[in-house]
């Protein structure tokens, strides 16, 4: 087979490829749908990024500038301390302001910001919550795993096997 029609063929959604043993079709058909998501992992991804930045350099949204981390702010302190109530609020006022939530809670704003917006370590991330069946445990996982719609897709010959796909 010619090299052009290899590469053609590569392309075509849902045909196999013998070298691999595995097929070019896409989990989500069709480029607006694929669009769609990738906008909504986009504005996902600034809805962290952004949080990230204000109480970074306190741009003036949700930090002031003399509250930023840079200015020597603390991103956790003002939550802990005067957003929780209950029996274990006693922890969280124990544990505000330290430097080490506050690293880490840095971190994950600018860490999953960043790969969202990005669009890295999705498939990681993927990979490891349905490895581990995170969903199952305190979510609704299990019961939507039952759905008709995820057990067959519409326009969907075979079931969806995400886990098995190249």
């Amino acid at each position: 087979m010619s090299a052009a029609a290899t590469s053609l063929r590569d392309k075509t959604p849902g045909t196999t490829r013998p070298e691999t043993g595995g097929t070019t079709g896409r989990a989500v058909p069709g480029r607006a749908a694929r669009g769609s998501l990738a906008t909504l992992r986009i504005v996902l991804g600034w809805s962290f990024l952004w949080p990230f930045l204000d109480k970074m350099f306190g741009l003036g949204f949700s930090t002031e500038s003399a509250g930023a981390v840079v200015n020597g702010g603390s991103p956790t302190e003002g939550f802990l301390l005067h957003g929780t109530k209950g029996p274990f609020a006693h922890v969280f006022d124990s544990v505000a302001g330290a430097w080490w939530l506050d690293t880490l809670f840095m971190l994950g704003l600018l860490g999953i910001g960043l790969a969202l917006l990005l669009g890295i370590g999705t498939r990681i991330a993927a990979v490891v919550i349905a490895a581990t069946s995170a969903g199952r445990y305190f979510g609704l996982g299990k019961a939507w795993q039952n759905l008709p719609l995820v057990q067959r897709p519409p326009g969907s010959a075979d079931p969806v096997h995400l886990m098995t796909a190249p």
